[in-house]
């Protein structure tokens, strides 16, 4: 019987995660609680029917995205090397574009021009480490993060152009 959560990830068995949510949303605005106690708002520009009060569901993804890329990069950091920390938080900067016909287009009952979902997510991470870290060993990290990160591979694995570059910063 496998005990430390260590073993159990080496072992080559499925072990499922699951997450649960409710959700309550009378409009453009919703309000999401999940099974660990934490509350989502989310609401639309004021241009799309919302009072923009809080941000939208896009905005969510991408900070789901940075923040699990930036838990990966903790842990894949520390198994390059236990020398290595971070001096300085990660640094994200990244955009997406989407068409906006894929969600505006009308009629409401025709096939949008597009789809809706985001085509492109692009930009940099900074890492700063002590002691400093390698060219290469940026590299190994934003390669194993792109492969380890489970927000970064769903998008990649649903078409979106990802494209967030690791980078050494001073």
């Amino acid at each position: 019987m496998l005990r430390s959560p260590l073993l159990r990830c080496l072992s080559t068995s499925p072990r499922p995660k699951l997450y649960s949510l409710t959700c309550t949303s009378p409009g453009p605005t919703s309000s999401s609680l999940t099974s660990t106690g934490h509350a989502i708002l989310t609401d639309l520009p004021r241009a799309s029917g919302g009072e923009n009060s809080h941000p939208e569901p896009v905005y969510l993804l991408l900070a789901s995205l940075v923040s699990c890329e930036a838990a990966t990069a903790s842990y894949v950091l520390r198994q390059l090397s236990p020398r290595l920390s971070l001096r300085s938080p990660l640094r994200f900067s990244v955009r997406a574009e989407r068409d906006e016909r894929g969600s505006l287009a009308l009629p409401i009952g025709e096939e949008p021009g597009a789809p809706a979902m985001l085509r492109r997510v692009w930009g940099t991470v900074e890492v700063s480490t002590t002691p400093a870290i390698t060219d290469e060993q940026v590299e190994v990290l934003g390669r194993q993060v792109g492969r380890r990160c489970p927000v970064a591979d769903m998008m990649k694995r649903a078409g979106v152009e990802l494209d967030v570059r690791f980078v050494r910063g001073e």
